[in-house]
């Protein structure tokens, strides 16, 4: 009968308009439910989710410049390849910078030399200091001899003349004391002379240690300085060897051997694997959103998804620190939703080669799906339940 009503339903219209209306209300209300459901999960789909076209993977990228000119020796590597860091680059010709090691290099030995010349001077006047105390201290203890020889003449002196007067002693003994005491006198003097002499010398002998000393401190800054000279002209040298500051891939080749270049002269550039995306979010966005909220980030090159998470939101928009900034007290305002850039870093490496400038699309997830996924629920159960009476009304009629 069934098979009848298929292959000939003009012959039975009625029996298979009948058997055609329970189909058709059951695939009705079904469609119902899914369109109910469906507009539910897009409405919190919507409202969980905030995404963006307008973003693109970012990085930093690192122009590797040379600090030195001179001419390349040795490029040791080629475009896109990848770099370890510390890896050596490019060679400079270091020739001119050892011929600069060298001088330096004498310069510190004649500076060494100079300040062991300049001790040896204060040692020796140290040393004829000593000499000049120790003879000062011997003549000013035979000038205490003296003054005690002179003085022993002189009394001897005045006991002769007093004796010589009562004719106890005879002319020719008082000429000899008074020629003692003379001499002794004159002993006296001599030793004052040399004692003070001694002095002199001494304080020339300490003037002449302090001079010294001052030499040896000019001596000990010109060493420090061919010090530095030299450590500068190996600092220079070092320069002739480029090596990478981090991992990355080499970008934007322009070195050649045999090319002279300048300080500064960008050689190529490096980019490191560090990347993260920029997202530019409209304003109404960032209601919800979040640092540390997850991201499903979509690569346009390939149509492959990364997790992520939002990382930090920029404290103002794109426009207002873009080269010249809107003005809008001009009178002639006219209100534009703003983008404001989101970072947002990867949670997991790609299989695919990316780098800065790419497109990508993030979806971020701006809140908790629990509450959503039971008004989903609840909302499919009440659709089911009342496309179900609407439906066994409609049939029972």
């Amino acid at each position: 009968m069934i098979a009848a009503l298929m292959l000939q339903p003009e012959r039975y219209p009625d029996v298979a308009k009948s058997s055609r209306r329970p189909v058709i209300v059951v695939l009705a209300a079904l469609a119902a439910v899914g369109a109910i459901v469906f507009g539910m999960s897009q409405w919190l789909h919507a409202r969980d989710y905030e995404s963006t076209d307008d973003a693109f993977v970012d990085g930093p990228i690192i122009p590797i410049s040379p600090k030195v000119p001179g001419r390349l020796t040795e490029v040791l590597v080629h475009e896109n390849q990848e770099v370890k860091k510390d890896e050596l680059l490019v060679r400079i010709d270091p020739r001119d910078y050892d011929v600069s090691v060298l001088q330096k290099q004498a310069a510190v030995d004649v500076a060494n030399a100079k300040m062991e010349s300049a001790r040896s001077s204060v040692e020796q006047a140290k040393a004829h200091i000593t000499t000049l105390r120790e003879a000062g201290e011997a003549l000013v203890a035979s000038v205490v001899a003296a003054s005690s020889e002179a003085l022993k003449s002189k009394q001897d002196l005045v006991r002769t003349e007093r004796l010589t007067k009562t004719g106890v002693l005879s002319v020719q003994d008082l000429e000899h004391t008074s020629a003692t005491s003379s001499s002794d006198a004159a002993k006296l003097e001599s030793s004052r002379k040399q004692a003070s002499a001694a002095k002199a010398f001494l304080e020339e002998a300490v003037s002449q240690e302090s001079v010294a000393e001052s030499q040896v401190k000019a001596a000990d800054a010109e060493v420090r300085a061919a010090d530095a000279d030299l450590a500068q002209a190996k600092l220079q040298r070092s320069y002739t060897k480029i090596v990478a500051p981090q991992d990355g891939r080499v970008t934007k080749k322009a070195a050649e051997p045999g090319a002279y270049v300048q300080v500064a002269q960008t050689l190529f550039s490096l980019v490191p694997r560090d990347l993260w995306v920029s997202a530019n979010f409209k304003e109404t966005q960032l209601r919800d959103m979040q640092p540390g909220q997850p991201v499903e980030i979509e690569i346009d090159a390939y149509g492959r998804k990364l997790r992520g998470h939002v990382d930090s939101i920029m404290a103002g928009s794109g426009a207002r620190f873009s080269l010249l900034p809107p003005e809008n007290a001009t009178g002639n305002f006219v209100k534009v939703v703003q983008r404001v850039p989101v970072k947002i870093l990867f949670d997991e490496p790609s299989e695919h080669l990316i780098g800065p400038g790419m497109s990508v699309v993030p979806t971020v997830h701006v809140r908790s799906s629990v509450g959503s996924e039971v008004i989903l629920g609840i909302t499919a159960l009440v659709s089911a339940i009342i496309a179900f009476v609407v439906a066994r009304r409609i049939l029972k009629a």
